[in-house]
């Protein structure tokens, strides 16, 4: 309602005091065409402010300036939205990374575990065969020895024999001989 009434007044002071600016000397004002033009806008000024046009375009303007301000809330909303959506997504991606990294130290104390076992188990395996290798050793040493004995007994049974052989040849106790040879291989 202010504006209609400012825009009144400014419209009858104006059109009072223009046409008398551009009249032409000595011309009454009624028959300048340009206070006649200036008198025609003047009144679809008021016929239209009288319609409610101005009040329109103002409650136009009114619901633009509504509506974008609505536009701005969604926005803010939107843009705040977007804002903790984006700090989750980095939370997600620093915990995803921290998970990565244990994962890794994990694999890495595995992998360590893993080598230190596989050392313990190739030295008790080598320590088995050692053993092992020890016993046969030991074994063979023991049969190399009674083969040792055996052959040094035969040959000790030989020589008794022929020895005792020779004896009885020279004595002639063939009986002898043998009752001889029987205890030496009784003794082995």
């Amino acid at each position: 309602m202010k504006l209609g009434t400012g825009l009144l007044a400014t419209a009858i002071g104006t059109m009072t005091l223009a046409p008398a600016a551009f009249a032409a000397p000595g011309e009454p004002f009624y028959l300048n065409s340009t206070h006649w033009a200036f008198a025609t806008l003047v009144i679809f000024l008021i016929a239209v402010w009288r319609m409610g046009a101005f009040k329109a375009v103002g409650n136009m303007l009114d619901s633009r300036a509504s509506e974008i301000e609505r536009e701005l809330a969604q926005a803010q909303a939107l843009r705040e939205e977007a804002s903790e959506k984006l700090k989750e997504a980095e939370r997600r991606q620093e915990e995803a990374a921290e998970q990565a990294e244990a994962i890794m130290r994990q694999a890495e104390a595995d992998a360590k575990a893993l080598m230190a076992q596989a050392d313990k188990d190739l030295t008790d395996m080598v320590a088995r065969r050692e053993a092992q290798v020890e016993v046969r050793i030991a074994r063979a040493e023991e049969e190399a020895t009674l083969a040792v004995k055996k052959v040094a007994a035969d040959a000790a049974t030989r020589a008794a024999a022929e020895l005792i052989r020779s004896n009885a040849e020279k004595s002639s106790g063939s009986e002898a001989f043998q009752s001889a040879l029987s205890q030496v291989k009784s003794a082995l």
